[in-house]
């Protein structure tokens, strides 16, 4: 079901696929963007990169930065029910969806998408971040 899920998605979207993984996740690539897709029984998980966890003195205010992050996760708010997270190793964010239940196609197209759309914001508010070191 993914398989023909992933293959829509690339007919719709300026999208490629790549098989399975050795942890039988699927990547979908556009651009430098990539968007790893681990099927569940039943559902499935999305996750992409958004950048690195910048250090502290990187930041003009990373008090200001986490808060900010924080409220973004905060019931869901500034990601569209998507969740930020951090890697095992604490350096990088990541972007992550997961359905615990089987979707329909166009469910699955409207979560790509949106998920693509949030990916790519939040990597732009972390480059922000980077340059000015605020959320101005």
């Amino acid at each position: 079901m993914l398989e023909r899920f992933l293959i829509e998605t690339c007919e719709k979207y300026p999208f490629e696929y790549r098989e399975k993984d050795k942890v039988g996740a699927y990547t979908l690539v556009l651009g430098d963007m990539q968007i790893k897709i681990l099927p569940l029984d039943p559902g499935m998980i999305f996750t992409g990169v958004i950048g690195k966890v910048p250090k502290n003195e990187e930041l003009e205010d990373a008090e200001a930065f986490y808060i900010f992050m924080a409220q973004a996760n905060y019931l869901g708010q500034g990601t569209g029910g998507n969740i930020i997270s951090v890697e095992e190793s604490g350096k990088t964010f990541l972007l992550e969806r997961k359905f615990n239940y089987q979707i329909h196609l166009p469910l699955f197209l409207d979560t790509v998408e949106s998920f693509v759309n949030y990916l790519e914001y939040w990597q732009g508010k972390i480059k922000e971040f980077e340059q000015k070191g605020s959320t101005a």
